[in-house]
């Protein structure tokens, strides 16, 4: 499958999956991670955040996308990049945790944006 770069907003992009940077509880603040929320549906998709509770960074969860034009919501909490030497690096490897659930879920079209990127 060819790489392809999308400058749109991600809760307009028709995709098998969208991957959202969320916060590691089940619930939702500002930014992107409100935007997704808010266009998915927010009150079915904080009611699904909430049956899988906790996320640890590095770790992602998927949920129903609801009224977005994607089919899931793959929710990921990055790194809190501190210097390096605190397991940061380790917790990155979450893009292979993509790559197995991309290759193992049947998801062809994955839109993504860069998890735990500062501004």
């Amino acid at each position: 499958m060819p790489f392809k770069i999308i400058r749109d907003d991600i809760t307009n992009v028709k995709a098998d999956a969208i991957v959202n940077t969320a916060n590691p509880h089940p619930t939702y603040a500002s930014g992107t991670d409100a935007a997704i929320y808010k266009a998915a549906g927010a009150e079915e998709l904080i009611k699904e955040r909430q049956k899988i509770g906790e996320i640890k960074r590095g770790q992602v969860a998927v949920t129903p996308a609801f009224a977005l034009q994607a089919d899931y919501i793959i929710h990921t909490v990055g790194p809190a990049w501190t210097d390096g030497k605190h397991g940061e690096f380790d917790i990155l490897t979450v893009r292979l945790d993509y790559q197995v659930f991309h290759q193992s879920s049947g998801i062809r079209y994955l839109q993504h944006q860069p998890v735990a990127v500062r501004a």
